[in-house]
């Protein structure tokens, strides 16, 4: 499934993530992979609200957490 939603020039996608999942029905066991713009812990939290899964991608957008992961064997 693939969905989208038009972003205002007042706004921008970080801000539009819950609302264009809102727009879908049971996210229940679907798999959310949004871009990496999108790892951040609220967005971690809005599928996991929604029974739904996630995978997120982990670079220099979130320093912190990348070194963490870097770090595991």
């Amino acid at each position: 499934m693939v969905a989208t939603l038009d972003v205002g020039a007042r706004s921008n996608e970080i801000t539009a993530f819950a609302p264009l999942l809102d727009h879908v029905g049971c996210l229940k066991n679907v798999v959310i992979s949004p871009a990496m713009l999108h790892t951040q812990r609220e967005h971690a939290r809005y599928p996991h609200r929604r029974q739904a899964f996630y995978v997120f991608s982990v670079s220099g957008n979130q320093k912190g957490l990348f070194d963490q992961l870097d770090a595991l064997p």
